[in-house]
């Protein structure tokens, strides 16, 4: 079995050659790596031809990191696929850990294995169970896509693409589905990818008006993905969203202008409406592992009331206790 690493990159080089170091070191089975140039203006510094089983493809255009990942996905030749962003690392085999899991399941169209950060160094936690549920309420519920690895077979079958034109949240949109049309996910307590945390990168970089268009183009492919066929599901992942846009918004005031703040609102009320009118949201919650808390419904009632002068209010409260 052979696995293929795929690494998008644009520009920002500086840490390349510590990602392909770290495949190189850790990985003892069959594999290769794809660099994906997006379109890069300069030439990447990187000497390639030094380094055994990596191939650099190279778009004509800067297309943004979904078209990137998506040629990884068409040129790799690897049995599973795993995703390294260029400033992160790999800390583990992850071949040791496609053949384990392997071995006992004989197939699965996603494993993942736990990640770690300069704040989280990764804990080899104990599982109850190594067959992830088919709950699809569970199952979309799944994040950071790095830590899995995709049977390329299934990706290929399920025509599972990012959505070109997002350079934010396509990543969430990506493994929801993946999540939701995969026959059978195992995970595994395996440290295997270190995520590193930088100021000014794009995932840190949360707020202008593209980022939160490309925020409600998540809750779109929510929406189209579960509303209709997975009412429970639907419901908690909206309210998992509905989370983390709480976060975004605590911040807005700072970084947009008011009339893009004044759209945000207006576009939250719009797209919250179900969850709205749900009753009893928290026991739901509490029933289904969301960590839905006091503060969470405090901003869904306020959001509901369009009471915004008392819902920055909340937020900055929160937050700024949050930050000490």
């Amino acid at each position: 079995m052979k696995i293929s690493f795929i690494i998008p990159c644009y520009n920002d080089h500086n840490f390349l050659d510590e990602a392909i170091e770290s495949i190189l070191q850790h990985t003892s089975g069959l594999f290769e790596i794809l660099i994906i140039d997006d379109g890069s203006p300069t030439p990447i510094a990187t000497p390639f031809d030094k380094y055994p089983n990596v191939k650099v493809l190279k778009l004509p255009t800067n297309q943004g990191v979904s078209a990137a990942r998506n040629l990884g996905i068409q040129s790799a030749s690897g049995d599973y696929i795993v995703f390294c962003d260029s400033d992160d690392f790999i800390t583990g085999d992850v071949s040791f850990l496609m053949e384990e899991i392997l071995e006992r399941h004989q197939s699965a169209d996603l494993i993942f294995g736990q990640m770690e950060n300069e704040q989280n160094t990764g804990v080899n936690k104990p599982l109850t169970s190594d067959v992830f549920t088919d709950d699809i309420s569970k199952r979309v519920r799944l994040i950071s896509f790095t830590r899995f690895l995709y049977a390329r077979k299934f990706l290929l079958s399920k025509t599972i693409q990012f959505k070109i034109g997002l350079s934010n949240c396509e990543d969430t949109l990506f493994i929801m589905n993946c999540a939701a049309m995969a026959d059978k996910i195992v995970r595994s307590n395996y440290v295997f990818y270190h995520y590193r945390t930088r100021l000014g990168s794009a995932a840190r970089s949360l707020l202008s008006d593209k980022k939160i268009s490309d925020r409600f183009a998540l809750i779109d492919g929510i929406i189209d993905l579960l509303k209709d066929q997975h009412s429970k599901a639907y419901i908690l992942k909206m309210l998992q969203t509905f989370m983390w846009d709480m976060n975004v918004l605590h911040r807005v005031k700072l970084h947009l202008s008011e009339d893009s703040v004044t759209t945000y609102l207006t576009k939250l009320s719009t797209v919250y409406q179900d969850c709205f009118a749900f009753a009893d949201r928290p026991k739901f919650c509490n029933q289904n592992g969301l960590p839905w808390t006091g503060f969470h419904e405090t901003c869904m009632n306020l959001l509901s009331e369009a009471d915004y002068q008392r819902l920055f209010a909340t937020l900055h409260e929160y937050f700024s206790k949050e930050d000490i």
